[in-house]
């Protein structure tokens, strides 16, 4: 009888260190899996982070580029502007680009003038002759999209005063007031 007891003991000792040594394993593979899984998490994650970044250096280049066109150029016009984002291929080499603009400020005292020169520019086509500041009304100042790159499938946008829409008027005066492109929501 002891010794069906103590090899009934025996097994059920075993049985127990077996079942401990299983759930040890069980534990300590989930915790390397799951180690595993942050340390490929954060690879991938660091990855995809320099991508981007990549990308939206890509981006903001485009808008340096055109500043220093603007800036330096002799003969900054719509038609310069057209023939420089032309080369740019933006649909090709920046397919994430809707379009390029050109935000042009007018005084109110400008504003006429601004406009007869616009509907009076030969390049604009069909467009330009029915142009006008949107929304329209009086302010002291307009800050109205004037080049505009493609214009074909953007030409709601043209003539457009970004101080009338809160998100972009904050971008525009950050980039005004620190020099450096800044983005809306």
């Amino acid at each position: 009888m002891k010794t069906s007891l103590r090899s009934r003991s025996v097994r059920l000792i075993a049985l127990a260190c077996g079942l401990v040594a299983t759930v040890f394993a069980w534990y300590t593979v989930g915790e390397q899996a799951d180690q595993e899984a942050r340390a490929q998490f954060a690879s991938r994650t660091n990855l995809a982070t320099g991508v981007l970044e990549r990308r939206i250096q890509r981006y903001l280049d485009i808008l340096y580029g055109l500043q220093a066109f603007a800036y330096h150029s002799e003969d900054f016009t719509r038609q310069g502007f057209r023939q420089y984002v032309t080369a740019l291929q933006l649909g090709k080499r920046f397919p994430g680009v809707q379009a390029v603009e050109f935000v042009r400020r007018v005084p109110q005292a400008e504003r006429d003038e601004f406009l007869l020169g616009l509907r009076a520019d030969a390049s604009m086509g069909e467009v330009g002759a029915h142009i006008g500041i949107n929304p329209p009304g009086e302010r002291p100042e307009y800050w109205v999209i004037d080049y505009l790159e493609p214009l074909a499938g953007n030409e709601e946008v043209l003539g457009l005063d970004i101080l009338t829409r809160a998100p972009a008027r904050l971008a525009a005066e950050r980039a005004r007031d620190f020099g450096e492109p800044s983005v809306t929501g």
